[in-house]
């Protein structure tokens, strides 16, 4: 039962057996184990239900439902892709991402000339060097936090050197990432647009006069419809590199890791399969899944039988859709042997992720130097740690002994 306070937000075409309480941003159901929260809808609630929380919106659960709504985007629009939707004076614009086509192929076609395949591959020695040389830094201390001592430093410090950004600058900016991808009630959440907005507009106008090889320096010399970009738009785009590249494969690290800790028997099978490693990345991806999505209904349509009015919102939470068992038979489990074809780790359709193949060459990487170097590891005695819930799923500590 909803109380009261939210019932305001249920919409008169929503039927009332598919009214289910859920709030990403503080559901109980997500504290300790957020993917078994995500998974547990699929027992608890409707497969799309209309929740009151953070303003009234919908959500999908399963994997086919998800899929077909992110092929869809002439009904659900990228327009919207935050739950709650923030006021103006506390968004940020994240091209392409909150694009739809034509002007999202034109953006990300250029996103792409420097995430593509063939643009990350000189990469891979430097990633290899990178993960050995923070390894080392505390393989014969018997402990670490993974968190803080690899997981946060060798993406975020990739990313930030492909972006020629300062690294003494890391935990400032990973701060800035975590309140931006938070509700936008935190009284944070003003004061940090500001700090990121004056950061790029020093930083795209330094650029400007002296370019690099840099991803900003491209873009400030790039051109769609044969018209430069704005000034405005290449600070918007990074905007959206700054958010999604500092913190996504931080996350996908620190759970991938977190799991192997607590089932030493994946870590014998991998140490002695190596050939399996880049199996057990898509299988992580898929057990782990970290964003939930939003969009926006373009028009009244009927969508699985399912009512919807134009201007509902509807999140997409890719976790639940990568856990679904009607796809996989125990989606909990982690098995570097199934199929994970159609997995929701990288989302799918125009918009799927960008960056999956630097990300995926990240994490065949940790894996493979950290399992040379590190012996059976574990969970510190005692430790816990903490979540972080909303759109993007984090852990903020990870602490291992071996």
């Amino acid at each position: 039962m909803m109380p009261n306070i939210e019932a305001e937000n249920v919409p008169a075409h929503v039927p009332a057996e598919l009214v289910f309480d859920f709030d990403l941003h503080l559901d109980p159901r997500l504290d300790g184990d957020p993917h078994a929260g995500y998974q547990s809808l699929h027992r608890d609630a409707p497969d799309i239900f209309f929740t009151p929380r953070n303003g009234g919106h919908w959500v999908m659960t399963r994997l086919d439902d998800i899929t077909d709504a992110m092929f869809q985007p002439d009904l659900f629009s990228s327009a919207v892709t935050a739950v709650p939707t923030p006021p103006p004076d506390r968004a940020l614009n994240f091209p392409p991402l909150e694009m739809d086509n034509p002007e999202h192929r034109k953006y990300r076609n250029l996103v792409n000339k420097f995430l593509a395949p063939s643009a990350i591959k000189p990469l891979e020695a430097k990633v290899r060097a990178m993960a050995i040389e923070l390894i080392e830094e505390f393989a014969d201390h018997g402990k670490c936090d993974y968190v803080d001592q690899f997981s946060t430093r060798l993406p975020v410090g990739l990313w930030m050197t492909l972006m020629d950004m300062d690294l003494t600058r890391r935990r400032e900016f990973i701060g800035w990432v975590h309140i931006l991808t938070g509700h936008f009630g935190s009284d944070e959440r003003i004061e940090t647009m500001g700090k990121v907005t004056d950061y790029f507009r020093d930083l795209v106008e330094e650029r400007a006069a002296n370019p690099g090889s840099d991803p900003v320096s491209f873009l400030i010399q790039s051109e769609v419809d044969g018209e430069p970009l704005s000034r405005q738009m290449v600070r918007d785009i990074c905007n959206l590199l700054f958010t999604a590249g500092l913190d996504t494969v931080t996350n996908a690290m620190s759970f991938m890791t977190r799991h192997l800790a607590e089932n030493p028997d994946l870590q014998r099978e991998l140490r002695d399969n190596p050939d399996r490693i880049p199996a057990a990345v898509e299988e992580f991806m898929r057990r782990f899944s970290l964003v939930s999505t939003g969009r926006i209904v373009t028009r009244d349509a009927e969508f699985r039988g399912v009512p919807l009015k134009k201007g509902d919102v509807v999140l997409a939470p890719l976790p639940a859709g990568s856990l679904d068992d009607r796809r996989w038979e125990c989606p909990m489990k982690a098995d570097f042997n199934r199929s994970t074809r159609g997995h929701l780790g990288f989302n799918t359709g125009p918009h799927n992720c960008a960056g999956s193949h630097l990300a995926r060459m990240e994490l065949r990487i940790t894996l493979e130097e950290w399992l040379k170097r590190i012996p059976e590891f574990r969970l510190a005695p005692g430790h816990v740690p903490g979540v972080r819930k909303g759109q993007v799923l984090g852990l903020e500590n990870l602490e291992l002994v071996w």
